[in-house]
């Protein structure tokens, strides 16, 4: 509340719906050359689950998808999960 209260705070919110139209079509590009590197696919268990997974096979041929428990906002719910799960997977790869 006290964020999209700010001046501009809507403004800033609505910026991210805007650009997803513009991600989408860079997406659609990037599908042609999928990257060979290791991808960590994250979806929370009350957000898109594995449909983050699906998404980024799409755009890559090397992916691991892993669900967390968790909503909308990963890093400020379960924090010390989602570095722990980023450590791991930097440290394998």
């Amino acid at each position: 509340i006290r964020a999209y209260s700010a001046p501009g705070g809507i403004r800033a919110m609505c910026e991210i719906y805007r650009a997803s139209i513009e991600d989408a079509e860079l997406n659609y590009a990037a599908e042609k050359n999928p990257i060979t590197i290791p991808v960590l696919a994250i979806g929370a268990e009350k957000f898109h689950g594995p449909y983050v997974e699906e998404q980024m096979k799409k755009l890559a041929t090397n992916v691991t998808g892993l669900i967390l428990p968790a909503g909308h906002q990963l890093a400020e719910e379960i924090p010390d999960q989602l570095a722990h799960s980023l450590l791991e997977f930097l440290q394998a790869t």
